[in-house]
Order: C-alpha cells, then sequence, then structure tokens
C-alpha cells in the first residue's frame, strides 16, 4: 500500500525503469521493471490498483520491441521464467498461468520449484523484487554502448499475446475509472 499523495505509476519494462526516476516528482511512484511483458505488468497492476484507490494515472511504457512477435521469446526462455515467474506466480490469475504454462510447459514447472527458495521468499523490505523501482546499468550511461548497433531480430509481426494483454490493461484502467497514458522513452538513436 502506497502514500495516498502518490496518485501516478510509472509501469513497464526497462525503458521506463531506466529512464523515469522516482525522485523527480514527489506524487508519483515507479513499478517497472527490465522484462516485463504485459502478461506480467497486468498482474502487477491488478494488485497495485486494487491496494491503492489513489492512484488515478497509469503510464505504460510502449515501444516496438513489446508488440513485436519476439517479445514471446521472453515466455520460452528458462532463465528469464525462472527470473519472472516465481516473483509473479503468488500474484497472478489461473487464467494468466495457464496461458504462460502453454508457451512451455516444462520451463514453467521448472521454475516452481523456484517458489519454495528462500532467496524467492518476499518480505516486506523485497518491495523492488517484485514490483521494479528506478535502476540504471552501467549500459545505459557508457559512451560505448551508443557507439554499437545491436542487432535485433525482429520478425515486424505484432504478437497477439502482447495485444490481447494490452486490451486487458487498457479494461482494467477504464473498470477503475483510471487514466491510461502510452508513453515512449527516447532512445539513442545508434542504440535502436
Amino acid at each position: 500500500t502506497l502514500n495516498r499523495k502518490i496518485n501516478i505509476a510509472f509501469i513497464g519494462d526497462s525503458h521506463i525503469e531506466q529512464s523515469i526516476s522516482d525522485e523527480a516528482q514527489y506524487s508519483i511512484l515507479k513499478f517497472a521493471q527490465s522484462g516485463d511483458n504485459y502478461i506480467y505488468t497486468y498482474t502487477k497492476l491488478q494488485k497495485l490498483l486494487n491496494d491503492n484507490p489513489s492512484i488515478d494515472t497509469i503510464v505504460l511504457g510502449i515501444d516496438f520491441h513489446n508488440i513485436d512477435k519476439t517479445s514471446e521469446e521472453w515466455y520460452t526462455s528458462q532463465s528469464y521464467i525462472n527470473f519472472k515467474f516465481p516473483k509473479l506466480y503468488p500474484y497472478m490469475k489461473a487464467k494468466e498461468v495457464r496461458k504462460l504454462v502453454g508457451f512451455y510447459p516444462w520451463g514453467y514447472c521448472k521454475a516452481i520449484s523456484n517458489l519454495f527458495s528462500i532467496q524467492d521468499l518476499i518480505t516486506d523490505d523485497d518491495f523492488v523484487k517484485v514490483y521494479g523501482s528506478y535502476q540504471i546499468s552501467s549500459d545505459t550511461i557508457s559512451k560505448d554502448s551508443l557507439l554499437v548497433k545491436p542487432k535485433h531480430n525482429y520478425k515486424e509481426v505484432p504478437s497477439a499475446t502482447q495485444f490481447e494483454y494490452l486490451g486487458k490493461i487498457r479494461e482494467l484502467c477504464q473498470s477503475k475509472g483510471v487514466k491510461l497514458i502510452f508513453l515512449t522513452c527516447p532512445i539513442h538513436s545508434n542504440t535502436y
């Protein structure tokens, strides 16, 4: 539960995580975390809005990589599954769990063992682990990282799953009377 003065929440993946500082304004808080696809964002947003009726505006990160078919590779990568699923599983509804498991059943079964790992138990001071916060990596600010143009394997095909959950996020915000703003963070032209 947040301070009632907080009425704006930023949510999304690393682009929001590394671009928006929590300290920029007192009335905002950021719940972005690297690799948050829209199923995970939707899960976090449900809990956030249910527990904090003072939030009246959600700013959601969106960019090409969020809606491209390649974003679904994160649902089938074992290291990503191990990183995300155990933290958010306790807050997920059965429908979302079934959707994820459908991508790679064995990978999610293996990740279940992480639910009972001591390092993954959520404590009161472990808020950032679940929700995310302002983070900036040395790669983000390194001049050398701006000189290298990484190769991306975008399929340039929209992801049905990402669009489905983008719609669910919109519907959730509408049902709670929450204003939804889409934000594409600036990215150096040599990086993307």
